[in-house]
Parts: structure tokens; C-alpha cells; sequence
């Protein structure tokens, strides 16, 4: 197995941050995962999921057809921030307090447009761990102020308390590794599932934003596509979820209906 180790000091129980390469594994027989399952335990925790769309119109008007100075400085927004423009999916285990999302490593000497142009024809890139607060709060901001459509929503699952500690434990414990060495690669998700492996990926160590909490946590967004990950199918389905009240538990591998507003 891939292991990250947090500081000793910050954990409960050392090993609980050790991370089982392909925990989820995009549709593969899931595996038993310490703190996962805990049938017995309370549902006294919460893990969020926060996403937004990428920004296609401002107040409604398409980017290419905004007025030249307005549409300059969008897309020098998004030269600064692709997610801005692309969208993006990030979780929480503290409460909200800290939002991580899974992306590429930077590529250097390469541009933005290469960079998609790479991942459109579906090369795996080194992926990372980023505390991307900052960037939901600018989405926010865009969306509030500016017209943006980057409206963020957020999915909140019900979970023990216990496993809620140990998954923002191995978040803290990845966003430290700067370099890829975690193993975890970002990759575009395929048209269709591969016909040999059933997956949407390369291999049972490449994701997605919409696909990383699964592989690395063995914990799915409460989406009810496919599980490809693809933003157009997660994120229609994150809004609509966005103002239930009754919020899913979940237990060992799977989301059970719950009473709790």
C-alpha cells in the first residue's frame, strides 16, 4: 500500500493515516477501509463536497460575446485560475473550514491550452493535494458580485465522528506532498469504461476532482450518474442535492437514507 504519514502529533492513532492505493478504484470491488465502515458508530460527523460549475456567462451573456474590455479580463482571470474556467469539486472534513480538491501537478513550459489539449486525449499527469479555500471563495465572490455562474453548492454527508477525524487527518497528511510521490495521477475520464478494467481511468490510481474522494477514501459524491466523474453529469446533480435537508449517511460503502436535517 501508498502511505503518507501526517506528523505524529496531529493523529489520534499513527497508522490511521495510511492510504490504501485505489481505496474506491472507480467501480472495482471496494475493500474494507479502517474507519469506513463503522456500522455501530453514531453518524456525529460530517464530510462535505463543495463544487461550481466553470464560468461560461457573466449576468447571463456568454464570455465570447461580453464587450472587449470585460472579456479581456475574464480571461485574464482565468489565464490566472483555470479552474475558474474548467470548474471544480473539493471536499471537507473540518467543518468547511478547509476545502481540498485533487488537480495536476503544474506542468512547466506548457500552457494552459497544451495542458488541455494533453488532457483531452486522456495523458495522465502527476496529481496534488491543494487546499483550494481560497478559490471557492473567489467563485463565490464572482458568482455574488460579478455575475459569474460559478455558484458553489455543497453536499454534506452524514458520517461517525471517528472516520470524519481520520479523513481530514489524510487530507492534511496529502496536501503536504508537494512532488506526486503519494502515486495519485489526474487524468480526463473516458467517453466509456474501459473493456478490460471497467474503469473511466487508466488505472486504479488516476481521478478526477468528482472521482479522487472515492479513489483515495472509498467515499463517492452523492451523485447518481455513472461515477465517471465528468462535471457536466456531477455538478447538475450537486445543485439539486444542494437544498435537501434530509442528508444521506454513509455507511461502509454505500449511502443509507437518514432522518436528520
Amino acid at each position: 500500500p501508498m502511505r503518507a504519514r501526517a506528523d505524529e502529533n496531529d493523529l489520534d492513532d499513527p497508522d490511521d493515516i495510511v492510504l490504501r492505493a485505489g481505496a474506491g478504484c472507480h467501480g472495482e470491488e471496494k475493500k474494507e477501509e479502517r474507519g469506513a465502515s463503522d456500522e455501530g458508530q453514531g453518524r456525529d460527523g460530517a464530510i462535505s463536497f463543495y463544487g461550481f460549475r466553470g464560468c461560461r456567462t457573466v449576468n447571463g451573456i456568454k464570455v465570447d460575446d461580453l464587450p472587449a474590455d470585460e472579456r479581456s479580463e475574464v480571461r485574464r482571470i482565468f489565464s490566472a485560475k483555470p479552474l475558474l474556467w474548467s470548474g471544480h469539486i473539493a471536499m471537507s472534513a473540518d467543518g468547511g473550514n478547509t476545502l481540498y480538491g485533487f488537480t495536476l501537478i503544474e506542468t512547466k513550459g506548457k500552457s494552459n491550452d497544451e495542458i488541455t489539449e494533453m488532457l483531452l486525449g486522456y495523458v495522465q499527469l502527476p496529481g496534488i493535494v491543494v487546499d483550494d479555500t481560497d478559490l471557492f471563495q473567489r467563485a463565490r465572490e464572482y458568482a455574488a458580485d460579478g455575475g459569474w455562474n460559478t455558484h458553489v453548492w455543497e453536499n454534506k454527508v452524514l458520517v461517525s465522528a471517528k472516520y470524519q477525524r481520520s479523513v481530514d487527518r489524510r487530507l492534511r497528511a496529502l496536501s503536504r506532498i508537494k512532488d506526486g510521490s503519494h502515486g495519485f495521477k489526474f487524468a480526463f475520464p473516458f467517453k466509456e469504461r474501459d473493456s478490460k478494467t471497467g474503469l473511466y481511468y487508466q488505472d486504479s490510481m488516476t481521478a478526477n476532482c468528482a472521482t479522487f474522494p472515492d479513489l483515495a477514501f472509498g467515499i463517492r459524491i452523492p451523485e447518481t450518474t455513472s461515477g465517471d466523474g465528468r462535471m457536466r453529469n456531477v455538478l447538475p446533480v450537486m445543485e439539486k442535492r444542494a437544498s435537501l435537508k434530509r442528508l444521506p449517511s454513509w455507511v461502509g460503502s454505500e449511502y443509507i437514507s437518514s432522518d436528520e436535517d
